[in-house]
């Protein structure tokens, strides 16, 4: 990410293009795709030309839903795809991602490969008879659809009659959605489906209020669920049929007690998904996996587990059997199938889900002073029970207490999973206190809380 045409020029764009092809044979083919935004295609066509001049062919899959030039790359003889869009954290600022020939995100190595090839300005150029040509295929919406409908049981979702709302926040989702309800019977309502130029993330504070009114539309308009897809359909938010909005951690509960209840099989998701989530994981004979936060961690641990669901906490759900990417469109049809096999409502799946207490944190931290608060809290629990799959889990009764370093902010995430409200907020105040003792600490023993934690 970084700032249009003052980070991201079109010469930092075309050098970090060539560099990606430079990780290829000359001739290896690239998938490109976008958003609808104009500063999204100066990026797209500067990194084209980059790739080119590496001795790239270009597929250019123009405007496209990020999961469908993932799936295109999946499923074509392409080395790596790029996707374009602006960020919807910041209007200012541009998102590049980058895949590799499965379509999943590159993984730190090519990363560190990409990082050395760019910075050292060691990029390959070729002569001018082998520069790759641009073409542009017809069929990537198409090959995504039948991809879905493979994966679903059709008439079931065709004999259910669901009536779904739809935000598509303006997003190019809204080019494949409609025609997968189209398949399968579903009557939907949708808002926001226009492309806009112009568009501007949402703050926090009117992301939720268009989430209250999508709620308030889903129920008066009498549909069995609400949807919001990202701008990118990457993520998806739920509106149950009574008109209330599912928190990260329900609607991911929902997916897994549908998907477990069918076949058993392993669920992934972050270190930091409550407690509940194990223990309806192992109510219906499953597993559940903790993996680290980092996106392409988590959907690499997904495939490694052979996991049937995935979720990465925010609203992105992965499902390995049909791709290794946080796919919103899928996951919706996928929602509709599972409900339809059912025959419950949402708002009746989610009052049977196991409920307990979750307290979240944020605490500032300098940059200097990470590695110290992890060494100390590593070394205040040598002698217990924890797990280290990311930041330093640490295990008590009923329940855990997770310590987190931001991988992007200064700050650390002290995040308490039990059972109890009050045991919740106990545990971190005393967590929390042990991070500020550390953080402050200037490289001498920090003072010791562990004998009055064993104490209460």
């Amino acid at each position: 990410m970084g700032l249009v045409n003052i980070e991201l020029t079109p010469e930092y764009c075309a050098r970090l293009g060539a560099s990606f092809a430079a990780l290829f044979p000359k001739g290896a083919c690239i998938a490109a795709a976008r958003d609808s935004q104009r500063p999204s295609r100066m990026i797209k066509r500067a990194m084209v030309s980059g790739m080119m001049s590496a001795g790239a062919s270009i597929i250019d899959l123009s405007e496209m839903p990020i999961p469908v030039a993932q799936y295109y790359a999946r499923t074509h003889e392409v080395a790596g795809a790029i996707h374009v869009q602006m960020s919807p954290l910041d209007r200012r600022s541009g998102d590049i991602r980058m895949f590799d020939a499965s379509g999943v995100i590159v993984d730190k190595r090519t990363e560190r490969k990409l990082e050395n090839s760019f910075y050292r300005e060691d990029i390959r150029r070729v002569h001018f008879y082998e520069m790759g040509s641009i073409t542009y295929p017809q069929d990537a919406i198409d090959s995504y659809l039948d991809g879905i409908l493979s994966r679903l049981d059709i008439e079931r979702i065709r004999q259910a009659a669901f009536k779904v709302l739809v935000d598509f926040d303006h997003g190019s989702g809204s080019l494949v959605l409609p025609r997968v309800f189209k398949e399968l019977n579903v009557e939907s309502m949708p808002l926001n489906a226009v492309f806009d130029e112009s568009y501007q993330p949402k703050t926090e504070e009117a992301f939720d209020n268009a989430l209250r009114e999508d709620a308030l539309v889903t129920s008066t308009l009498g549909c069995q669920l609400g949807a919001y897809v990202d701008y990118g359909s990457e993520r998806l938010f739920l509106i149950d049929d009574q008109g209330r909005v599912l928190d990260h951690h329900e609607a991911f509960g929902i997916f897994a007690l549908l998907a477990l209840q069918e076949a058993q099989g392993i669920v992934v998701a972050p270190a930091s998904a409550p407690l509940q989530i194990e223990r309806l994981a192992e109510q219906y004979g499953g597993r559940f996996v903790a993996s680290k936060a980092e996106p392409s961690a988590l959907l690499r641990a997904a495939e490694q587990h052979q996991a049937k669901l995935g979720s990465d906490g925010k609203g992105g759900y992965v499902f390995p059997d049909h791709q290794l990417a946080f796919d919103a469109i899928f996951a919706l049809a996928r929602l509709l199938e599972l409900l339809a096999r059912d025959g419950r409502s949402l708002s009746q799946i989610r009052a049977e889900l196991p409920r307990g207490a979750y307290e979240h944190r944020q605490l500032n931290c300098p940059w200097d002073a990470k590695g110290r608060v992890m060494r100390t809290m590593v070394e205040m629990h040598r002698d217990q029970a924890v797990d280290l799959a990311d930041g330093i889990k640490v295990f008590v009764d009923g329940g855990w207490v997770l310590v987190l370093p931001d991988p992007d902010l200064p700050r650390y995430h002290v995040i308490v999973s039990v059972e109890d409200a009050d045991q919740a907020k106990d545990l971190a105040d005393r967590y929390d206190a042990l991070v500020t003792a550390a953080v402050g600490s200037e490289g001498g023993t920090p003072p010791s809380p562990v004998a009055r934690l064993k104490d209460n």
